[in-house]
């Protein structure tokens, strides 16, 4: 199971890592970001409260490869895909996984 997130995971960066998609939609901007830390060791919160995990390591290297921020806030496991496609988050990550039924909501 963590290497099929891990991998997804790695696919969604090397998608977003694109210099068009970067250059366009990412460069210096705020991301808005929808996240449920409960799934370690994609993305849990540790004993101090703060968030931690891979998911997390990763968008934030990339964030800052692009000279952007992230504005990360939490939301229940299932409101971060509704958070994305009413507008409220640009991006959601907590060990996503990409379905058929999520296909038709979000691209």
């Amino acid at each position: 199971m963590l290497s099929k997130k891990f991998g997804l995971s790695m696919i969604v960066l090397g998608i977003m890592s694109s210099s068009a998609f970067a250059d366009s939609i990412v460069e210096g901007r705020t991301l808005n970001v929808a996240v449920s830390p409960a799934s370690p060791p994609m993305l849990f919160k540790s004993a101090d409260g703060k968030l931690q995990g891979i998911d997390l390591e990763l968008f934030s290297s990339y964030c800052q490869s692009r000279h952007c921020k992230l504005n990360i806030t939490e939301y229940a496991w299932d409101g971060m895909l509704g958070a994305v496609a009413s507008g409220q988050a640009d991006v959601a990550f907590s060990g996503i996984s990409i379905t058929d039924k999520r296909k038709k909501v979000i691209d």
